[in-house]
């Protein structure tokens, strides 16, 4: 009788947890997924904040209504319930700067929608609506798209003014790629809004968790027990042991040798490398690692003694504060709060506040928000809780577009996974799941 094909999965985020699941319906196969911490979900993670009494995420995350693979992923994990829309989406844009306050309404989803919301928008002179218009519509149908040119060249070329770059094009593209228009390469931006605006099946533009990592994905253990897979917490990779071209097993830090027939890696870039021996770094498939830069992002939820009223969410111009979201009305609960109020904030390519430390950043968000909102004016936290992803992302430029790693690799039972692999698509919940729908779709070739 024959034994079960072992197949390794390394890294449980949405990549490895989506790769893991779809091979664990073969009957045939024998799949184990390592995790290094204690929690599944990778970047996606959830834990309990002790003064505050309540469960947060890592940061506030929001999913495209076109997430094809995500919700495919969330509907196979029977947790889509879970998640709810936006309707017709108008973000509130503020600003300490009086004056410079506007609503963008990017519609229902559909590209009809979004192109109307854009002639809307009288924040915007008539000719910059206009050229607003026609440089969107380009973006959303590109098919062929010059791998060299950032998103800022394009807009320039565009005719984009000043004012356009600052209040539409900039927040879209660091809320989109986590990186900023100067550097951020236009494919990527290109196959992003396409992906939103042409591919979407019906669903609001955008859609967020109604309830945090952990409860989304709490399903997903009894399913993959239900098919005899095994989930290993606490399993951090020392090594991957590849000889005679084959990936033969996994060395943990605990010494345990795991040996497989498969090994799908869902490990970040700058984990992988350190697992890899020199060799196989040195090979052309994996060599371009080199090529991966981190970016980092802030997030930040602070909590108030007194019931404040927002939108759900909004915005921020001319500020250190990108995004903001109103946790109340995103998690409604019949639960009693500790606190009435709570808020979360994200700041994307976050560099720029490495060595700012939390006290630092509750005073700073707490100025801006009072310059900003009537609704802030005079308010100080009644506690504040700072989240730093210093390796957040990838960091998206033209050139890394041409070196990003493919799923499959020169070494046969070796596959990758990963939002920072070859998916077309920026580091997004999105990318990571299409990564482990990729690489499973390489095993079963």
């Amino acid at each position: 009788m024959n034994s079960k094909q072992k197949i390794l999965i390394l890294g449980a985020g949405i990549a490895g947890m989506y790769a893991a699941e779809r091979l664990a319906e073969d009957q045939d196969s024998e799949v184990t997924l390592l995790e290094a911490t204690g929690h599944l979900g990778g970047r996606c993670f959830s834990f309990f904040d002790e003064k505050s009494g309540e469960t947060i995420d890592n940061g506030q995350h929001l999913f495209a209504g076109a997430y094809s693979d995500f919700f495919d992923f969330l509907t196979r994990c029977d947790a889509m319930e879970k998640v709810n829309g936006f309707g017709e989406l108008k973000i509130p844009f503020y600003s300490p700067a009086k004056g410079d306050e506007y609503n963008l309404n990017l519609g229902d989803g559909s590209k009809s929608s979004l192109l109307f919301g854009i002639l809307g928008q009288s924040y915007f002179t008539l000719p910059e609506r206009l050229k607003l218009l026609k440089t969107a519509r380009k973006l959303i149908s590109m098919k062929h798209v010059d791998s060299s040119k950032t998103v800022a060249g394009f807009l320039h070329e565009s005719g984009q003014t000043e004012l356009s770059m600052r209040a539409f094009w900039s927040p879209l593209t660091i809320a989109i790629l986590n990186t900023s228009p100067l550097n951020a390469p236009l494919t990527l931006l290109a196959s992003a809004l396409r992906k939103m605006f042409s591919e979407n099946s019906g669903r609001p533009l955008l859609m967020f968790p109604t309830t945090n990592y952990a409860d989304l994905f709490a399903n997903y253990c009894h399913i993959m027990a239900s098919r005899h897979a095994k989930i290993e917490y606490q399993a951090r990779v020392k090594r991957i042991i590849i000889n005679d071209g084959l990936a033969q097993a996994v060395e943990l830090e605990n010494g345990d040798i795991l040996h497989a027939d498969i090994i799908v890696s869902a490990l970040p870039y700058h984990a992988l490398r350190k697992v890899l021996s020199d060799d196989i770094l040195a090979l052309p498939g994996f060599k371009n690692l080199m090529f991966y830069r981190d970016s980092q992002i802030l997030s930040a939820y602070l909590w108030y003694d007194k019931p404040i009223k927002t939108p759900a969410m909004f915005a921020f111009l001319n500020s250190a504060i990108q995004w903001g979201f109103n946790r109340r009305r995103l998690q409604p609960s019949e639960s009693k709060f500790r606190y009435p109020s709570s808020f979360a904030f994200t700041v994307s390519d976050a560099d720029s506040l490495k060595d700012v430390n939390r006290y630092e950043i509750a005073d700073l968000f707490s100025e801006i928000l009072g310059d900003s909102m009537f609704e802030f004016k005079g308010l100080q936290p009644a506690h504040c809780r700072v989240i730093r992803s210093y390796k957040a992302t990838f960091e998206a430029y033209p050139e890394l577009e041409k070196y990003r790693i493919e799923q499959e690799t020169e070494i046969p039972n070796f596959v990758l996974c990963g939002d920072w692999t070859q998916t077309g698509l920026p580091a997004t919940i999105e990318g990571a799941a299409r990564s482990g729908r990729l690489a499973v779709e390489v095993l079963q070739k």
